[in-house]
């Protein structure tokens, strides 16, 4: 998008890196470590100051800088409201506590609440957060709980895949798994145009979402969150459906990640 290539300019050397390396609200990228599944508060505050100096570059026009706050306050907004919605469910395993490990739902309230525990308020925590804010919870109860956590996704799957709908998917998961969950592409499905969307707004898609896809970034890092949207783009010509055929399998998602590479270059 034009805006953001005047927004990457004006950005100092550095912190144009960080943006280049992990896509995230709408065709940009958050700076955090590819190794981590899940973005850090730390390299959201990063992104978002990067955004907030973006905004303020006499380099932009006035559509660009609007562009840039607008993006800098959706990230503050994930900061101060955290990631968890209502419906999202949470997996627990708490070593020695069978009564305890199963899943559990987001309330209305933004709370999930446990056995012998009580409510676990979840407003304002990060998916990066939550293992140790949950650690400190069950901890005022059992002495040194060993635990472990997992979150999930709702989010609709529509387009050219085998089983469009609603999927509840792991926040640490890949665009490939969300499409592969809902039973692949089908025959001439455009990959080069998979978008996600948020109410009817696109956050990513074209190249930056194909950057992401090649790169292995998960959902978190993308800044996914529940509601949202993956559109797989139907055929727009027999020659494109031949030559995409049928993606159906965990293989065929590989293999269809390939061909974004190469389409990419």
């Amino acid at each position: 998008m034009p805006y953001l290539s005047a927004i990457l300019r004006a950005l100092p050397g550095a912190t144009l890196m960080l943006l280049l390396a992990i896509p995230v609200w709408a065709q940009s990228a958050a700076p955090v470590d590819a190794a981590r599944l899940h973005a850090t508060r730390e390299s959201l505050q990063q992104l978002m100051l990067s955004y907030e100096q973006a905004a303020q570059s006499p380099s932009l026009s006035a559509e660009e800088q609007v562009r840039a706050r607008a993006e800098a306050a959706l990230i503050r907004s994930r900061l101060q409201e955290g990631d968890f919605q209502a419906g999202d469910e949470i997996a627990l395993v708490l070593e020695g506590y069978a009564d305890l490990s199963t899943t559990y739902t987001v309330d209305p309230n933004r709370s999930i609440a446990l056995p012998m525990v009580g409510t676990i308020p979840l407003h304002g925590v990060l998916r990066s957060e939550l293992q140790g804010h949950v650690e400190q919870n069950v901890g005022r109860y059992i002495r040194d709980p060993r635990l472990r956590t997992e979150s999930t996704i709702r989010l609709m799957v529509l387009g050219g895949v085998g089983r469009p709908g609603y999927y509840a998917v792991p926040s640490n998961a890949l665009v490939t798994d969300v499409i592969t969950m809902a039973g692949g592409t089908t025959g001439g499905s455009r990959l080069t145009k998979i978008r996600i969307e948020r109410d009817g707004d696109r956050l990513i898609g074209d190249r930056p979402l194909q950057d992401a896809i090649i790169a292995g970034r998960t959902l978190d890092q993308l800044s996914v969150r529940a509601g949202d949207q993956v559109i797989v783009p139907g055929p727009r010509g027999q020659n494109l459906r031949a030559a995409l055929g049928w993606v159906g399998t965990a293989g065929s998602a590989i293999w269809a990640i390939t061909r974004i590479a190469r389409w990419a270059r």
